[in-house]
């Protein structure tokens, strides 16, 4: 069992330390007007044969000491978003002409 710490969540010195839980966290975020988000997408087909290069790049760069004529692999989970049939394809076999890396699915 892991031990309980006490913190202090006042700033007064005074106010003793207790336990703090899940139950007592509350996380909220505030937007202001005028204030631009990030929105959420998925690693569609066009993103990742758009991608595939900055990839193959970065495994090269990454397993430098595997000579460029010897298969890297890149194991892939299959959990999906990462494209129609026809863009893996693609890009499969774009990293394997072109950086000769082999994608592996792990499912």
């Amino acid at each position: 069992m892991h031990e309980r710490k006490k913190l202090r969540i006042d700033k007064d010195k005074n106010v003793p330390e207790s336990e703090v839980q899940l139950v007592d966290i509350h996380l909220h975020v505030c937007n202001k007007y005028g204030d631009t988000n990030e929105e959420d997408c998925s690693c569609d087909g066009a993103y990742m044969l758009k991608e595939m290069d900055r990839v193959g790049m970065a495994i090269r760069k990454s397993f430098h000491w595997v000579p460029p004529e010897k298969d890297c692999y890149l194991v892939m989970d299959n959990a999906g978003g990462n494209g129609t049939t026809q863009a893996i394809l693609e890009y499969t076999d774009h990293l394997h002409t072109k950086y000769n890396i082999l994608i592996m699915s792990s499912a």
